[in-house]
């Protein structure tokens, strides 16, 4: 055994409370997750020792870490660098001249004239079926539709499965009663993605496929990080396993839920042009295993569009609160925030740090689900010679604006610095700060060879063009709303 190896295993034992393990053992076999690897990686650091946090998903044993990890030799300036080259960049704000010419190529392209509307659909499968998305899309579809909607969940029983949706139903909307006002129009379903026919019986399955025509695939795995063999099961194999549902019986439309990050890729970061929804996935890569997993997702739903099959993508952005409502994600809280969307866990890290530095660029994605979730609606019944679409709330907010709105909600609660200022600030408090700062660097995917740049690339004119045609506008974000994130994190 080597010195990295022995620095490794020690550290193991401690975060997996286990007297003895082998150098080819499995990390995650052992009880490890994405949380403890946190602390796990700190720790090592602490001993001199370094590599990516994702590094833990892909090398998984002793062995792996220790043949790819290096030596400590400034932890604090290499963190430094990274902050550095992340604040210089969104400092600018600025694209080359090229970036600007092919914007407004697109934008020229986004205009549209007419909105042709398809027929109401008479019966809606969502997938993941308690999500954050997906309940609030049921609920827009029960408020001005006649279609049916049947929820697919995960469970152990049809009875589980029916009280996670009423448990979900009962936090997003309170006293709205929707599962007995519209009990004739709603189903529960015990499923799961992953499997063959969705885990349901033949004759159910059977059933389903003659009376559906539209699916709404919403289930994925979402965490930032995790293993790739979950990633793949859940996000690439699951959409295959929904694809298939798609195709057989009764012609239906297949609405598939992505995610903006799929534009994070290599391949883009060195174009540097505007991600679009005349953009293909197809043929990218990402280092992210997440990002990663929802590229190859959307590969699938071309390949099945090519076939034939009426497909929609949707490239949400961060979501965030009810709008109206203010209600968070069902599950989430203060203690767990760190399994919650990437936003919120910046927002959370920001919040503790008490100071941002005062950047002009906007960053911050205030996607209300709410208003997502009506966006995605109104969208189902566009008919559209296009079938990509952009949801995310373009009036995004600067660090600058958001401590301003922050601070009238709290006085004094956040700190605006100057990007040198709060460099210093970060540089003279490193030791107990930089907790904080690597959680910024990992969410903000600075270990992961993405440029971050790509946080400003994505447009959503044409999106935004074919809602404003539908009478539907993002609201911008206002005290009220940055209050119910300050109540939330300092109730």
């Amino acid at each position: 055994m080597n010195s990295k190896e022995q620095i490794i295993l020690e550290t193991w034992k401690e975060c997996l409370g286990r007297s003895a393990i082998g150098l080819d053992e499995n990390y995650f076999e052992l009880g490890g997750d994405s949380v403890k690897a946190l602390e796990l990686i700190e720790r090592i650091r602490d001993r001199g020792l370094t590599f990516p946090f994702a590094k833990i998903f892909s090398c998984q044993t002793i062995r792996e870490l220790a043949a790819i990890a290096e030596s400590v030799h400034d932890e604090k300036a290499d963190d430094m660098q990274k902050l550095k080259s992340l604040l210089t960049f969104f400092d600018q704000g600025e694209f080359p001249s090229a970036f600007s010419s092919a914007y407004r190529e697109y934008v020229s392209r986004s205009r549209v004239d007419n909105i042709a509307l398809r027929p109401e659909y008479d019966h809606i499968l969502i997938t993941g079926g308690t999500g954050f998305l997906a309940c609030h899309i049921a609920e827009q579809i029960l408020l001005n539709s006649q279609s049916k909607v049947t929820l697919l969940v995960r469970a152990a029983t049809a009875e589980q499965a029916r009280r996670r949706v009423e448990d979900c139903f009962s936090w997003y909307f309170p006293h709205k009663h929707y599962l007995s006002r519209y009990g004739s129009r709603i189903q529960v379903v015990k499923g799961d993605i992953t499997l063959d026919k969705l885990g349901l019986g033949a004759k159910e399955y059977e059933a389903l496929a003659r009376e559906l025509d539209c699916v709404i695939h919403a289930a994925a795995t979402i965490k930032h990080y995790g293993e790739w063999d979950d990633f793949y099961r859940i996000n690439v194999k699951g959409t295959d396993n929904t694809i298939a549902l798609a195709l057989a019986g009764r012609r239906k439309s297949l609405h598939y839920i992505s995610t903006i990050a799929a534009g994070f890729t290599v391949e883009r970061s060195r174009e540097r042009k505007p991600f679009t929804e005349y953009d293909l996935s197809a043929g990218q890569s990402s280092p992210n295993f997440y990002i990663q997993s929802k590229i190859g997702a959307e590969e699938k739903v071309c390949v099945a569009r090519g076939g034939g099959l009426d497909v929609k993508i949707y490239r949400m952005g961060f979501l965030v609160q009810g709008y109206h409502s203010g209600i968070f994600q069902y599950g989430i809280n203060r203690q767990n925030v760190y399994q919650a969307s990437v936003e919120l866990q910046l927002i959370a890290t920001l919040l503790e740090m008490g100071r941002v530095p005062a950047l002009n660029s906007g960053l911050l994605d205030f996607s209300y689900v709410d208003m997502a979730a009506q966006a995605v609606y109104l969208l189902l019944q566009v008919q559209d010679d296009s079938f990509i679409y952009h949801i995310f709330n373009p009036y995004k907010l600067s660090l600058a604006e958001f401590a301003g709105l922050a601070n009238r909600v709290k006085p004094q609660i956040l700190e605006s610095l100057s990007p040198e200022a709060y460099q210093t600030y970060v540089d003279a408090h490193y030791d107990e700060l930089k907790d904080e700062l690597q959680r910024i660097l990992l969410l903000t995917l600075a270990d992961d060879d993405i440029d971050q740049g790509l946080y400003l690339c994505s447009k959503c004119d044409r999106t935004l063009n074919l809602l404003a045609g539908r009478g539907f506008r993002w609201p911008e974000t206002e005290p009220r709303n940055i209050g119910h994130l300050i109540r939330f994190f300092h109730p």
